[in-house]
């Protein structure tokens, strides 16, 4: 099964490029990917109906982030990111 969206700025709205990545309860690399930077859209396949994953955030620019998903079927689903502040 698999998961797509696309990633984008809370701020601007626009597309952003980041690592996106599922870990198993095991917290072993299943899948990722890096989103587009002109559309933001990412894929990760490879992930089982009905488990538990962790999803990993990734990006220089940007607050990391994870967070747990139950696998119940092809999810596409959109991911929303705060950037760092320069203070």
């Amino acid at each position: 099964m698999s998961v797509t969206g696309t990633v984008i700025d809370q701020t601007t709205r626009n597309p952003v490029s980041i690592l996106v990545s599922f870990y198993d309860r095991n917290n072993k690399k299943i899948g990722s990917s890096k989103s587009n930077s002109a559309t933001g859209y990412y894929l990760v396949t490879g992930l089982k109906q009905g488990e538990t994953y962790k999803v990993q955030l990734e990006s220089a620019d940007f607050f990391k982030d994870e967070y747990d998903r139950i696998m119940n079927a092809n999810l596409k689903f959109q991911i929303i990111l705060s950037k760092k502040s320069n203070i």
